[in-house]
């Protein structure tokens, strides 16, 4: 980010993950209230961003992640991953190669069921 004068590099696909936060309580004390990316945002961020990484641990993490999170959501918040599937499959080709690589990679169980939620509409 030669603007900001430093090395950082832009995190992709974070526009995505951090729209629409929820709200949250770190525990800590009395509590924190804080922000946090909705659950089916992050699942599906995990989804793509493990198909970029290079370091095979690391996209074990996330594909368990985005495994973990899809099962819940799809039984108990069906629409809002329909949602997020649609819309992140609605920002181009590269997104839904990376969308479609990701879900390959899921429980059958699991991807089975993302796949259900995405054949109907939002």
């Amino acid at each position: 980010m030669p603007a900001l004068g430093t090395n950082a590099q832009p995190l992709q696909f974070l526009d995505f993950l951090i729209r629409d936060p929820e709200p949250a309580v770190v525990l800590h004390g009395a509590g924190i209230l804080v922000a946090v990316p909705a659950p089916q945002r992050f699942a599906v961020h995990k989804l793509i961003v493990a198909r970029q990484r290079r370091e095979g641990g690391k996209q074990e993490k996330d594909l368990a992640q985005a495994a973990a999170l899809l099962e819940v959501l799809a039984a108990r918040r069906p629409y809002e991953v329909r949602a997020a599937w649609h819309e992140a499959r609605g920002r181009g080709k590269a997104w839904q190669r990376l969308l479609d690589e990701g879900l390959s990679l899921l429980p059958a169980t699991t991807a089975d069921a993302v796949r259900a939620l995405a054949a109907d509409p939002p």
